[in-house]
């Protein structure tokens, strides 16, 4: 242990403090006791205008410089009661600090167990206090602890707008980002996470583009705009890439689904089965209108009714429009062909009258039959039905011809024999 040094003189007169002091010349030394109990013994104040070089000592009661100055070099200093450093008056808490304090390693508090709502940490008329009950962290009064950026993380985070929050790695707000928070991790001290747009929450990690972005609102009664991988939502909820997959049970439904998406005013809705299948239509809550849109898992759409296994598209109901086209890939032109084999007018009577049907078209039995008929096949009949109508009319127009032609000449030999 070292020796302890005094640095400032001390004058006494053995005569005037021969009752209350004591200086034997080995054993414990008192000032103002004549029972010291250690190698220095003083009962009463000591005045120290210079540093106090001390190891192992234990201040039991106060100690004061009237400098407002204390200077202490010491191994293993404990302090038993309050601590004041500035001020110029006793302490009435453990430390008082009056002026600056600079601490270049870590404040620790160990086992800190307070009773619920006591203040741990108190600025001027505010406290932060932990609440044992709930684990909460409070401020009191409300908002007057103002904070320009807090960073939360390591190094690499930072808070620069005013009343901003950072929260991560390598995340942080810029200096104009009023108001804004930033959740996350950026890729690396470059590719940072950073939020520059005031009154904004981004979430992200291991990118300096946030997977979630919310928007700032209009002011009161207003809400912002979210976004999924963009920064600039145009609508309440905008994706820019990928899928968006919603799972979960729900059994507004009877035949049951995965998955439903409510779009306008509660009746508008998206729903998928287990099967993989859409439906777009209108809830009365109980269950879809009849005039939903259905859309299979493979593709086949059914509108009103449910999708067919055959078709690509079925209607229940009338099906208006201006126009429809069918691609076909044939088309009665053969019929004007040399090689073309019209059938005989009197064969198809014959036909007609025993088959209640035109030859080639088919019948109502197999309308029914087939679940209805094909509109581009019902249009290449017709038509060449309507082009061997016209092979008919120019073989009744050629021997029309032929026979007007014979019956000018009749009329001729007739005149000539009247001649005669």
């Amino acid at each position: 242990m070292k020796k302890l040094f005094l640095l400032s003189a001390v004058f006494f007169s053995i005569n005037s403090f021969s009752q209350t002091n004591t200086f034997p010349s080995s054993g414990n030394v008192g000032i103002g006791t004549t029972n010291p109990q250690y190698k220095l013994d003083v009962f009463g104040n000591i005045r120290v205008t210079d540093t106090v070089f001390t190891s192992g000592v234990v201040i039991t009661d106060a100690v004061k410089a009237d400098t407002g100055r204390i200077g202490v070099i010491a191994d293993d200093v404990s302090l038993i009661g309050n601590v004041g450093i500035g001020g110029g008056v006793l302490p009435s808490i453990k430390l008082n600090v009056v002026g600056d304090a600079r601490i270049s390693g870590k404040l620790q508090a160990f086992r800190i167990v307070p009773l619920s709502g006591d203040s741990i940490i108190r600025f001027g008329d505010s406290t932060i206090s932990i609440n044992t009950n709930t684990n909460s962290i409070t401020w009191t009064p409300s908002n007057v602890l103002t904070v320009g950026g807090l960073s939360i993380g390591n190094g690499e985070s930072f808070a620069g707008g005013q009343n901003s929050l950072a929260i991560g790695f390598s995340v942080g707000t810029s200096g104009n980002a009023l108001n804004g928070i930033t959740i996350g991790s950026g890729v690396n001290t470059i590719d940072q996470l950073t939020n520059g747009i005031p009154n904004t929450l981004m979430v992200g990690f291991n990118s300096d583009i946030p997977t979630l972005f919310v928007g700032a609102s209009g002011g009161v009664n207003t809400t912002g705009n979210v976004g999924i991988a963009t920064t600039n939502p145009t609508e309440k909820l905008q994706v820019n890439s990928g899928n968006i997959l919603i799972k979960g049970a729900n059994n507004f439904m009877a035949n049951g689904n995965t998955a439903v998406l409510y779009l306008g005013d509660n009746y508008n809705f998206i729903k998928t089965t287990f099967g993989g299948g859409v439906t777009l239509g209108v809830w009365d809550g109980v269950s879809a209108s009849t005039d939903a849109i259905n859309i299979a898992n493979g593709g086949n759409v059914g509108i009103g009714t449910p999708p067919s296994t055959i078709y690509k598209l079925v209607v229940e109901g009338t099906l208006g429009a201006r126009e429809i086209k069918v691609n076909l890939n044939l088309w009665p032109d053969y019929v004007f062909h040399k090689n073309y084999k019209l059938m005989p007018l009197d064969s198809v009577q014959k036909f007609t009258l025993k088959y209640k049907h035109l030859p080639g078209m088919p019948s109502a039995d197999d309308l029914i039959k087939d679940g209805g008929l094909s509109l581009g096949k019902m249009q290449t009949l017709q038509m060449e039905k309507i082009e061997d109508s016209y092979l008919y009319l120019f073989q009744f127009g050629n021997k029309i011809t032929a026979l007007e032609q014979e019956n000018a000449l009749l009329k001729q030999q007739i005149i000539l024999l009247q001649q005669k």
